[in-house]
């Protein structure tokens, strides 16, 4: 597995990235054949390169990681820029990257929004009251 970094996007050479291209390009014209299939391929090389560099502004760079953040957004079209919380969810800190796109991939599903806790909230109570 090769992993995207800053020089096209930041570290790999043109040629490097043109293969991710090449092998993304297929993959969402058979995944999405339904609308990337009448996309133009200037299109659909634009999205991959406007996904690619989100990706890497979040310390994504695993060629498969990219390619789930690609299917992500492709069937529900979540906020780019990423709100707060979820863009924390995916910059975190002692996470792996795998695990960090796992838990935006499960935040973006399910709706799941975090609950703002302070230290003077009783948390006992709280998890009862659930």
């Amino acid at each position: 597995m090769f992993r995207l970094s800053d020089a096209q996007l930041s570290g790999l050479s043109a040629a490097s990235y043109e293969r991710f291209v090449q092998k993304s390009l297929p993959f969402l014209r058979q995944t999405f054949s339904d609308t990337a299939g009448r996309e133009s391929e200037d299109a659909l090389r634009g999205y991959i390169d406007r996904i690619s560099q989100f990706a890497v502004r979040h310390r994504v760079f695993a060629e498969i990681n990219v390619q789930k953040l690609m299917v992500l957004h492709r069937r529900t079209g979540f906020a780019i820029p990423l709100p707060r919380w979820q863009a924390h969810l995916l910059r975190r800190a002692g996470f792996s990257e795998d695990e960090r796109v796992m838990r935006l991939t499960r935040a973006v599903l399910t709706g799941e929004v975090p609950e703002l806790v302070t230290l003077r909230d009783d948390l006992p109570a709280r998890r009862a009251a659930r």
